[in-house]
């Protein structure tokens, strides 16, 4: 779920379903009967965003979200080139040992916490890229198997390394710039939305787990599951839109 991209409005609109008119249907799934206080918390914290005057035209969708979205994609994407690789080595006839502890020892020089360092600030994420671009220099089996690792035949994995740093760097850069600005304009906005925000997140993100793993009617898990996956796709959708459509590459002449 891509929650970085909703609006506070949109986040209101899934938990007052489960607070008013699904609210029989949240508590009938008995693994969700504890989780209830802390979203009826959660939506009080949202819906006090709402009304304050201080945070309520507070810019939540924006290019730092777009940056956010590029950043997290490109991080995934040297995750899944390494797993790919790695796996790749394992499934050969005869097994290189070395070759499979270099890659392992890639991937944690670059991403130590592994795709958990998408789901944290926008500072922490520029932060950790910054020491992944620091860890390619300490550790040679980064350099060696980055060298190694390719997306396509245009694209090599040094490319797609450096796009996720840039990215990072950017949206560092796109943070300072905004917080500056609201910090001047409310110096305790941007700190209660972002702890209204991060904490509906957190115990949406825990509903949900619990929906994965639980016994409930179909009828009862589309009621409760299926707004959210709407609201995500439509929020992503939109955000998606504020990116510069990809330019047309030139088909080169064969021979």
């Amino acid at each position: 779920m891509a929650f970085a991209y909703w609006t506070n409005g949109e986040m209101v609109e899934i938990t007052s379903h489960w607070v008013g008119a699904d609210r029989d249907k949240f508590l009938s799934v008995s693994a969700l009967t504890g989780l209830m206080p802390a979203v009826e918390t959660a939506h009080q914290g949202m819906l006090a965003l709402q009304r304050g005057t201080a945070t309520s035209d507070y810019p939540i969708v924006d290019s730092n979200e777009v940056l956010d979205g590029r950043h997290d994609h490109l991080m995934r994407a040297v995750n899944y080139l390494h797993m790919a690789y790695r796996e790749y080595l394992l499934g050969q006839v005869h097994l290189d040992s070395n070759a499979v502890q270099r890659v392992k020892d890639s991937k944690k020089a670059l991403l130590p916490h592994g795709m958990s360092g998408a789901k944290v600030g926008y500072v922490d994420e520029a932060g950790n890229a910054q020491l992944a671009k620091e860890a390619i220099a300490k550790t040679p089996a980064a350099g060696h198997v980055i060298g190694e690792l390719r997306l396509t035949s245009t694209v090599t994995g040094q490319q797609v390394v450096d796009e996720w740093f840039a990215a990072a760097a950017a949206l560092g850069d796109a943070v300072h710039t905004k917080d500056v600005t609201a910090q001047a304009r409310d110096p305790q906005g941007g700190v209660k939305t972002l702890a209204a925000r991060n904490s509906w997140i957190s115990v949406v993100r825990t509903v949900l787990a619990v929906l994965d793993h639980v016994g409930a009617s179909a009828e009862t898990l589309a009621a409760l599951r299926n707004p959210v996956d709407q609201m995500d796709a439509k929020a992503t959708a939109r955000v998606a839109a504020q990116r510069p459509a990809a330019q047309p590459q030139p088909v080169k002449p064969t021979q």
